[in-house]
């Protein structure tokens, strides 16, 4: 879950310190953070605490006069992305079930990043997401009997609503 966290840096009184000339401050390596003047000193809203901390810091190095830091707060917290498990897929056969392996997986939203050969047989090197792979262990195993093995492990996960499978992939999903 991601956080927007704040802290307020406020001024000493007025009278104890005269006003300073104002001065630019450089935020552009703080992409991160966002830093709001407010009447008694200055507002930080970041993404993480390190980027927290990096503005705080600018700020205390910027300023004239010392600031008394209030603590950290989270103020929103955004709900996560719904995520979808992208699986890296090594498949194992002779070279006359390429083709149709090839197609299959291609069916199922896989996508091909490498291919290779061994002595004794061909390989498939694919990512693709978990949804579009149920049910291809059956499928594989019909189709080419114990010719082919099938190897998966977890890659990265993706949002969603960027996760693109074909229609037979989606109608699998939504209807088990």
């Amino acid at each position: 879950m991601a956080y927007v966290l704040e802290q307020v840096l406020l001024k000493p009184n007025d009278a104890e310190y005269p006003p300073q000339p104002e001065r630019a401050m450089n935020l552009s390596d703080l992409p991160n953070a966002r830093i709001d003047a407010i009447s008694s000193g200055f507002r930080i809203l970041a993404e993480n605490e390190i980027a927290l901390r990096q503005a705080a810091a600018r700020l205390h190095a910027y300023s004239a006069c010392p600031l008394k830091a209030s603590p950290p707060s989270i103020i929103f917290a955004r709900e996560p992305v719904e995520s979808e498990p992208i699986m890296r897929v090594v498949v194992h056969a002779p070279l006359w079930t390429l083709h149709g392996l090839r197609k299959c997986f291609q069916e199922r939203g896989a996508r091909i990043i490498a291919t290779g050969y061994n002595e004794e047989d061909w390989s498939l090197h694919m990512l693709a997401p978990i949804s579009g792979l149920l049910g291809c262990y059956d499928e594989v195993s019909e189709l080419h009997g114990d010719t082919a093995t099938i190897n998966m492990t977890l890659s990265h996960y993706t949002p969603v609503e960027t996760t693109t499978l074909e229609p037979r992939a989606k109608a699998e999903v939504m209807h088990g």
